[in-house]
């Protein structure tokens, strides 16, 4: 065979094996089983700018499957390496990966200790860093719980008024521009009161990703899930502060705006979120990144940073021990918030005004379902 007979047939194999992969990467069906259905449901075949910190997730169906887990590929490669076996859900949380990569992954379903079937190769690729996702559309739902511990006297534990499980849904309703000059995404805050039907309390916030971190920009009202006035209700909120509910009519702009989360952000980062101004707020308020951690809700497991709020109320430089305040923080958003208060006043079942004992308080807000799409 002569040279350039040799060269177009090793031409002819080489586009033929990247058709191959190609059609592999773009096929929904899984091969191997012709039962077997497998879909990239996170990030979606050919995603661009992921976080490189993400929860791979797929779905798979198939009629014959038994005792089914799964083993996840993951890699820069054509042939990416294992990442993790046995895993019992269709979905994986993974550690930081390298940003501005190209990545590839797989899975392999095993029924009864035996390959029943393989997906098609997916890819996606990693932006430059975490960002908070805003955009239109995107909203999320929370279920907001209150409970006691430690309550005295014992004698009233079964009198203790708990107030019912409620629901709090966020929702990037629009993209503006404030003062002609500042881009911002609106989010806005409201309860059900029936099925699909949500009543807008009013609450309006005004926040952003720049390139140095996640900014609270203004607000209309407010609540604990975006950001409060800054004049609380009778528990710290946002804000962290005892105060008289104040609800003022227009959109108040921030002056310096609240540094939500900086960007880039690591372990140890500790950063102001507000300062004593004199015109309204008589304490400091840090955040903390304080670690990575894995953290389930009804609406998945997920990697989040667990950040604290710090709060100096007296300005004596010394944080206060109370009320604790925590956020888990993740690439699909805000997964979880709590609040403890330690000794608070408890009240009757049957009176809610009256106080009959003391116990220690806590309250949290957990994502049970998320749209960003």
């Amino acid at each position: 065979m002569s040279g350039t007979k040799l060269l177009a047939s090793l031409f002819y194999i080489f586009f033929i094996f990247l058709g191959l992969i190609i059609a592999g990467c773009d096929s929904p069906s899984a091969p191997g089983n012709e039962t077997s259905v497998f879909e990239a449901e996170f990030p979606v075949n050919g995603a661009d700018k992921q976080d490189i910190n993400l929860t791979v997730a797929w779905t798979f169906s198939d009629t014959t499957a038994e005792n089914v887990s799964y083993d996840l590929y993951l890699g820069t490669s054509f042939n990416p390496p294992l990442y993790k076996s046995g895993i019992t859900e269709p979905r994986m949380i993974t550690s930081m990966l390298d940003p501005n990569t190209i990545y590839f992954w797989r899975v392999r379903t095993i029924s009864n200790d035996i390959l029943l079937a393989s997906s098609p190769l997916y890819r996606f690729t990693t932006g430059e860093k975490f960002t908070y996702p805003l955009n239109v559309g995107y909203w999320w739902e929370y279920e907001h719980t209150i409970s006691y511990d430690n309550i005295l006297p014992p004698s009233i534990v079964d009198r203790v008024y708990i107030p019912e499980v409620d629901t709090i849904r966020l929702d990037v309703v629009r993209y503006e521009t404030l003062l002609d000059t500042l881009p911002v995404y609106a989010l806005t805050a409201s309860r059900p009161e029936g099925p699909d039907i949500y009543i807008i309390n009013g609450n309006v916030s005004y926040m952003n990703n720049t390139d140095s971190g996640l900014y609270f920009f203004a607000y209309n009202g407010g609540t604990s899930i975006i950001p409060k006035n800054r004049v609380s209700s009778e528990y710290p909120l946002w804000d962290g502060w005892f105060g008289k509910s104040l609800y003022p009519q227009g959109i108040i702009y921030e002056n310096p705006p609240p540094l939500c989360l900086p960007y880039p952000l690591e372990i140890g980062a500790q950063w102001i979120y507000r300062r004593v101004d004199g015109i309204g707020l008589p304490c400091r308020i840090d955040k903390k990144f304080l670690e990575w951690t894995d953290l389930t809700t009804p609406a998945g497991t997920f990697r989040c940073m667990k950040i604290q709020w710090l709060k100096d109320s007296d300005l004596d430089d010394q944080w206060d021990d109370l009320p604790e305040v925590y956020d888990y923080v993740s690439a699909r958003g805000l997964v979880r918030r709590v609040y403890f208060y330690g000794n608070v006043m408890v009240y009757d079942e049957n009176s809610p005004n009256v106080p009959i004992g003391w116990g220690d308080k806590t309250e949290e807000y957990n994502l049970t379902i998320y749209n960003l799409r």
